[in-house]
């Protein structure tokens, strides 16, 4: 068993994309699912936060296995 120490916002990205496994999830979808809105939250508060849950659970977060980038698009869980 592992446990993480994670902020509000992780838990949710997480469980979000955990929900859409194989799915990408555009910057509007995470920050709906993450904070609620659809607007005003910026790609890059989005990659900080993707960058910060990375460095908790992949093996090397500058080479992802599960977040994974989708260019132009978004994110995307893989299975």
């Amino acid at each position: 068993e592992i446990t993480l120490k994670l902020s509000e916002p992780q838990r949710k990205l997480i469980q979000f994309l955990c929900e859409r496994v194989g799915v990408v999830c555009s910057y509007d979808d995470i920050a709906v699912g993450v904070w609620g809105i659809g607007e005003g939250v910026s790609p890059g508060a989005i990659y900080e936060l993707v960058k910060r849950v990375r460095q908790k659970v992949e093996p090397d977060w500058k080479k992802p296995r599960y977040i994974v980038t989708v260019p132009g698009k978004g994110y995307r869980l893989e299975p």
